[in-house]
């Protein structure tokens, strides 16, 4: 089946049969087109990559693949108390081998624990000890997020990233702009966040792109912030 539309607004089987041969009839209810142009059917494409991408998973776990993950963290938007970080760390690792591990945050020194429990399980750590608005935190951690974003893999890999920011950021590079990016280039992505700080723009993502973006709410871990 051809992703095509004829006329009278119904998949045509067959294009060839219409094109190349000159018939001016839908070859399965006979009826006559007002006009043969042959249009794309944009829906019916994004069925066929959707179930194109399904299909990989499937073939990839099938495969026995081991899962690697790139691990981004704005500990500023997705804040959960320090007692919390490691539950919060096994929710997200899930078992997954962990290629890449970042943690990027504001605070002064009444956050050092806080660091010191990321570190001590693996994750490098930029802060910015500045109060007030954030100059730094969303620069850093996107600095990073685009540049492993912009790799490819085979096997494909998952980027992982922990915030519900999609702000416009002030003209610079955005965090949603980096989960295109990987897109782009093949990642699996997951974006994980408070349900009520999620950017509309993650929902999005979401829909258009179900086999390969999923997108995970940390209020249904039993986490608090």
């Amino acid at each position: 089946v051809s992703a095509v539309v004829g006329s009278i607004g119904m998949s045509v089987r067959g294009v060839g049969w219409v094109v190349m041969q000159g018939h001016r009839r839908d070859p399965l209810t006979n009826e006559s087109f007002s006009n043969p142009q042959i249009v794309p059917n944009a829906q019916l494409r994004r069925e066929i990559q959707r179930w194109c991408e399904a299909r990989a998973m499937q073939l990839d776990a099938a495969a026995g693949e081991v899962e690697r993950a790139h691990i981004f963290v704005d500990n500023t938007n997705v804040h959960v108390a320090q007692e919390a970080i490691h539950r919060l760390i096994h929710c997200v690792e899930a078992g997954r081998t962990v290629e890449e591990r970042v943690v990027v945050g504001s605070g002064d020194q009444r956050q050092k624990s806080v660091w010191h429990t990321w570190k001590a399980a693996g994750y490098k750590v930029s802060s910015d000890p500045r109060q007030g608005k954030e100059y730094f935190v969303d620069d850093a951690l996107l600095a990073q997020l685009i540049r492993t974003a912009s790799l490819v893999f085979e096997p494909r890999r998952t980027l992982v990233l922990l915030t519900g920011d999609g702000n416009a950021n002030g003209g610079r590079a955005t965090f949603p702009e980096s989960v295109e990016i990987a897109l782009r280039n093949g990642w699996r992505v997951e974006v994980h966040s408070w349900q009520g700080s999620t950017s509309r723009v993650y929902l999005a993502f979401a829909a258009q792109y179900p086999a390969h973006f999923k997108l995970k709410f940390l209020d249904n871990m039993g986490l608090r912030s």
